[in-house]
């Protein structure tokens, strides 16, 4: 069943259909979690890089949310990392994250 709603999820472009999929995904996770649409993410990014010069480094906090799937995500879309902690540091890494792009 997980993986019928991760198909689902990354096929809904309609927005009311987000509600009935919401209570779904409630009956097989556990609560709280997110749900991201990487497309997206990749598109608001895509925004953001336009808006500075292109030699602006972009660097995401991994206070804000240091999940594994987000970590790839940036990871791939070829942020930094703005990092705090040892600890932050050696999840980042354990998560596929590129040590040269840690701050």
């Amino acid at each position: 069943m997980r993986e019928e709603i991760k198909k689902e999820i990354l096929s809904l472009t309609d927005m009311d259909s987000w509600h009935s999929v919401v209570k779904d995904v409630c009956k097989v996770y556990p609560t709280p979690f997110y749900i991201i649409n990487p497309e997206i993410v990749k598109d608001y990014l895509k925004r953001i890089r336009k808006s500075f010069p292109e030699n602006t480094i972009i660097a995401y906090a991994t206070k804000a949310n240091y999940s594994p799937s987000i970590i790839k995500l940036f990871n791939n879309l070829d942020l930094h990392f703005d990092t705090f902690t040892a600890g932050e540091v050696v999840h980042l890494l354990n998560c596929g994250g590129d040590a040269e792009k840690v701050m």
